[in-house]
């Protein structure tokens, strides 16, 4: 298991533990918020990849970039098939920050109930930090592939490093298959049943 560590031959009792109730008893909402809290974060890392990746190709496509040869345009930056697209993934982008930022405004609303909080709001602010980390994810394997649409065949030497935003995301993103939280954002926004609280969600 990721994040876990073996100790052994180490006294330890409950008594010991933070925060720990016994595997077959209920955890209150608030013991297990970390989960939806974790998988906010975990877009904005997705998110912050997909502007960086799209800000080093504005970089080279105003730098180095060339348009197409039968293009009208004499810079690759003025290209109309390069500015639509590129435009186009920043209005994704645009939309996945805006969704995280809603996210990562429920999930600071739940902390700040602390005891208080509900199985009702718990699993309400899990359900948007999980369709923030799905289209974060989705999002930012979309600008860190299709960057290379912009940037031309020449980008991809290995010098400039381009490769790097899209294996980060898809390696990262494939410890917790988003599929699963589709399904969890399905069944909350079609039948209203709140995410149930596990490991991972």
């Amino acid at each position: 298991m990721s994040g876990s560590a073996a100790l052994e031959n180490v006294a330890a009792s409950a008594d010991d533990l933070v925060g720990h109730w016994p595997d077959d008893t209920v955890h209150p909402p608030h013991a297990t918020l970390h989960v939806p809290i974790v998988h906010a974060a975990f877009g904005e890392l997705y998110l912050g990849t997909a502007l960086a990746a799209l800000e080093d190709a504005r970089d080279y496509i105003t730098q180095r970039g060339r348009p197409w040869l039968s293009s009208p345009a004499k810079k690759a930056s003025e290209d109309t098939l390069v500015v639509e697209r590129f435009g186009r993934l920043s209005i994704a982008l645009a939309s996945a920050q805006a969704l995280a930022d809603a996210a990562g405004e429920a999930v600071q609303r739940a902390f700040e109930r602390g005891r208080d909080l509900t199985a009702e709001e718990r699993g309400r602010a899990a359900a948007i930090a999980y369709q923030s980390k799905v289209h974060s994810t989705e999002v930012a394997l979309e600008v860190t592939s299709r960057i290379f649409e912009l940037t031309g065949a020449r980008s991809t030497a290995r010098s400039f490093g381009f490769d790097r935003y899209w294996r980060n995301v898809r390696t990262h993103s494939l410890h917790d298959p988003v599929h699963y939280k589709v399904l969890e954002v399905g069944d909350f926004a079609l039948n209203g049943r709140v995410p149930p609280p596990t490991y991972y969600s």
